[in-house]
């Protein structure tokens, strides 16, 4: 008898004094890639006045005649993506065209938000799960050849990691971002609405003179304003950090340092890749070669995003409600390394996602006929027919409110397989049971679109 007094004493303290345990938060998300990438390539700063890195101060060496500080051009064009069998020929041509038919490839997936007991504070959740882009072509520009990418599906892999900034939101949630920096402003083109990632992107004609066309500076419709005359003058830090702030690596001698995010493993399904550069050879782009570019295809350095800056926003049960993000695959050109060892370039773009609209709960059952709502229950379990899942009903009594009359219910089943006190549906009542119902104290069942 002392046994049980204690072990009742225990759960009646635990109740009411104990944290939540640590819980995690799914929800399946639909969303799309940016249908063009914009890429930065280091050894630019070698032979021409341009830089495209976010710091424009690199201090080169051995580029003599042209000083030691360089302008800011930006971030180039690079390609972008294609449905299945319709990107541009890479023998003939590549996919820095404005208006070729690129679109945004659909990417599905599910998003884990982990809160660790501390359901008022975000700063110390955690962030992963899994996206997957559907299939298509993805075109990008090497410096020996165009090349074009086929696959039927990459699935990226996010495992789960800390955010670094967590602030309340309107919708009762939080606003996350996972970024050492915070999250950069867009990057606005002079185009109009092609902002980064950009169609056109900044232009580099190969003279060390202009005629070359730098897309984001104020002076041409951007919002950057970029000292072209008499040297350079890297991005204002005042107003960043910028979109083109989006690696996870420092510029050589720049003047801000790397903005770290996440980082994906991947699976890549179906790939091909098919080389441009005309000599009749459809891999020279697409083998290891660390002397040239070929770093920017997913053959040679994987379909890995290796920085992945995000910013997630998620309401009062954690669902993500949405979510934007910069991506950048970064690699080292050793043939013509102008960043001291380290990847010195890039390729990326951005990506969003969102909540299925019509399961909020992401348990594969659509909102419409789901008996509960705010927590995932694929099996739908109600055992006492109410129209709420057990999940989120320990209104046992059935009185509208889950009350201390319900706690003394389900503690007198305690260890038991009562059905309408088994809230998690494991067979036995536990004090995982006692703690959904005071996560619960003083609300109604639910919510249910079922109920009657």
């Amino acid at each position: 008898m002392r046994k049980v007094a204690a072990v009742v004493t225990t759960i009646t303290a635990m109740l009411l004094v104990e944290p939540a345990q640590a819980s995690s938060t799914v929800t399946n998300v639909t969303g799309s890639l940016s249908k063009a990438e914009n890429t930065c390539v280091s050894p630019v700063v070698l032979s021409s006045q341009q830089g495209c890195s976010y710091s424009g101060g690199e201090s080169v060496a051995d580029a003599v005649g042209f000083g030691i500080y360089r302008t800011w051009m930006g971030p180039m064009t690079s390609g972008g993506f294609y449905a299945p069998g319709t990107a541009p020929d890479p023998l003939t041509t590549d996919g820095s065209t404005p208006g070729d038919g690129k679109v945004n490839l659909q990417i599905t997936g599910s998003i884990a938000v982990e809160d660790f007991g501390t359901p008022a504070d975000g700063t110390d959740d955690r962030i992963g799960g899994t996206l997957v882009i559907a299939a298509g072509e993805r075109s990008v520009i090497t410096s020996a050849g165009n090349v074009v990418e086929g696959f039927t599906s990459v699935t990226h892999a996010l495992p789960s990691t800390p955010v670094d900034f967590a602030s309340p939101n309107g919708f009762g949630g939080f606003d996350y971002i996972i970024g050492s920096a915070g999250f950069p402003l867009l990057l606005q083109s002079g185009s109009g609405s092609d902002d980064y990632p950009s169609e056109s992107g900044s232009i580099l004609t190969g003279s060390t003179q202009p005629p070359d066309v730098n897309a984001w500076d104020i002076s041409n419709g951007g919002n950057i304003a970029v000292v072209n005359m008499p040297v350079s003058g890297p991005p204002p830090l005042s107003g960043g950090p910028y979109t083109v702030e989006i690696v996870s690596y420092a510029p050589n001698n720049g003047n801000v340092g790397p903005n770290i995010g996440a980082a994906t493993s991947t699976l890549v399904a179906g790939q091909t890749c098919v080389s441009g550069d005309g000599a009749g050879n459809p891999t020279v782009n697409c083998d290891p070669n660390p002397n040239i570019g070929a770093g920017s295809t997913w053959a040679v350095s994987g379909a890995e995003f290796d920085n992945l800056i995000l910013k997630l926003s998620t309401n009062a049960v954690g669902t993500v409600v949405t979510a934007d993000a910069f991506y950048t695959l970064e690699y080292l050109i050793q043939g013509q390394d102008a960043n001291a060892g380290f990847p010195g370039s890039y390729v990326g773009g951005t990506l969003m996602f969102a909540v299925n609209p019509s399961d909020s709960d992401s348990d594969g059952v659509d909102d419409s006929v789901d008996n509960c709502k705010t927590k995932s229950n694929a099996d739908q379990r109600d055992s006492n027919g109410d129209g709420y899942g057990n999940i989120c009903d320990a209104d046992l009594n059935n009185d509208g409110l889950v009350s201390v009359t319900d706690f003394l219910i389900l503690r007198g089943v305690l260890n038991t397989n009562d059905d309408d006190a088994d809230l998690n549906g494991d067979s036995l009542v536990t004090v995982t049971d006692f703690l959904i119902l005071r996560n619960g104290l003083n609300q109604p069942p639910g919510p249910s679109d079922v109920a009657p």
